[in-house]
């Protein structure tokens, strides 16, 4: 059975399980949405001194259906984004984003999750641009079709009072139109526990998790003249971290983990020469492939801080760890720092601004022949008109600058936007 039909079969298996039972339905919810979005994009191709400008419209209908009872809570969704570019035709594009999820509490101290997805997307701004997803890399993409396959599970249980451990395991597989792009396949298993420290208070708890990745990198074609040149890696992943986390007060908490992680990445470049071609011919090129492997040491961090005030709320993240990247020939050693603000004005109005750095940087050896040192900033303020609880209005600017080392480039980019929003709950 193909992948993407036992996405799919997995989703309509959460559809029946979400879907409108009988006494045991607490709370059903089926939610039809539309939104339409204007922007202004003065760079659309990311380029470094062609820049090009276009007026894109987005129009995005989905549907939300979910189901809460007294142990189960589960939901599917769907998303459309009909993207038309004023000039640039040729990018008008539908994008998808499905997704299913579903938690069941199996005892009081005991829970299981599953959560899957399929995402087929276009843009080249579509890993920089995520806020609320917590997936962004900063990296940008090329304009060529991305397919990905998501999906996971986790055991959550309270050994006893204070003690509670989590495992989980999650796996993502992106596939690119474009030949020269690596696809990618991204494992990961975690092991976690949580420890409430009550010798120092009953706010602070202690923190340890174990993590293992593997991220293979397969097939990425380059087609020069008489050369085919072609790229596959693969990198193991370990990862320990100790850490606390603690309830400050009602409204503000934080959460830090330190620890290091260990990597070991083999890659082999395959370089095929036609040997129809008279250069070919008169050099007698062969064909030969070129295996390396290599394996290092890190710092893993991780501070999280939130605060949740009547009116304002926010969150400050800090990250440094080995990332896999979508796109790339490899994982990088990626840093970022995420600043998000939410303010109420009145009930109807309100405002964000949220801005984001990201570094990543690889030399070349280390998880792939190629380098990367990439740096990404970007400040995105809105202002937000709720006309009802269904129903409202957003206006935003998006600044993105990226400067990439490797390619010696230095690009801006400046983005408009205004969108309204429309849901309209059917069973509420």
């Amino acid at each position: 059975m193909g992948f993407k039909k036992k996405i799919t079969l997995y989703l309509f298996a959460l559809a029946l399980v979400a879907g409108p039972g009988k006494a045991a339905a607490d709370d059903f919810n089926l939610i039809p949405s539309i939104s339409i979005k204007e922007e202004y994009n003065d760079n659309i191709f990311f380029d470094d001194g062609n820049e090009e400008e276009d007026f894109i419209t987005t129009i995005s209908p989905g549907l939300k259906l979910s189901n809460r009872t007294e142990r189960l809570n589960a939901g599917l969704s769907a998303l459309f984004d009909g993207i038309s570019y004023f000039d640039n035709n040729d990018l008008n594009a539908i994008d998808q984003d499905y997704k299913g999820n579903l938690n069941y509490q199996l005892t009081p101290k005991t829970s299981v999750t599953a959560d899957a997805g399929y995402k087929k997307d276009s843009r080249r701004d579509r890993d920089i641009e995520v806020i609320d997803e917590g997936t962004a890399t900063g990296l940008v993409q090329g304009d060529e079709t991305r397919i990905r396959y998501n999906g996971g599970f986790s055991f959550n249980s309270m050994l006893n009072e204070i003690t509670a451990v989590n495992c989980s395991y999650s796996f993502a597989k992106d596939d690119f139109d474009d030949r020269e792009d690596n696809d990618i396949r991204m494992n990961n298993l975690n092991l976690g526990f949580t420890h409430n420290l009550s010798f120092i208070d009953e706010l602070t708890v202690g923190r340890l998790n174990f993590g293992y990745g593997r991220y293979d990198y397969l097939d990425g074609e380059i087609t020069r003249s008489f050369l085919t040149i072609t790229d596959n890696s693969r990198i193991d992943y370990y990862s320990a971290t100790i850490g606390v986390s603690r309830n400050i007060s009602e409204i503000f908490s934080i959460l830090a983990d330190l620890g290091g992680s260990y990597t070991k990445s083999k890659y082999k470049t395959s370089y095929k020469y036609d040997h129809s071609d008279p250069f070919v011919q008169f050099f007698g090129l062969n064909n030969f492939t070129q295996k390396e492997n290599n394996s290092g040491t890190g710092m893993v961090a991780r501070i999280t801080t939130s605060y949740n005030g009547e009116l304002t709320s926010g969150s400050l993240n800090f990250s440094h760890d080995v990332k896999a990247s979508s796109g790339t020939s490899g994982a990088t050693d990626r840093t970022s720092i995420e600043l998000n603000i939410r303010r109420r004005f009145t009930y109807e109005l309100s405002g964000r601004i949220s801005t984001a750095y990201y570094l990543n940087k690889a030399d070349a050896g280390d998880y792939s022949k190629i380098g990367t040192d990439e740096t990404t900033w970007s400040i995105r303020p809105s202002i937000r008109y709720n006309f009802t609880r269904d129903i409202f209005m957003e206006a935003s600017y998006y600044f993105t600058k990226n400067k990439d080392r490797e390619d010696h480039t230095n690009i801006t980019r400046n983005q408009f936007f205004i969108k309204i929003s429309m849901d309209y709950p059917l069973f509420e």
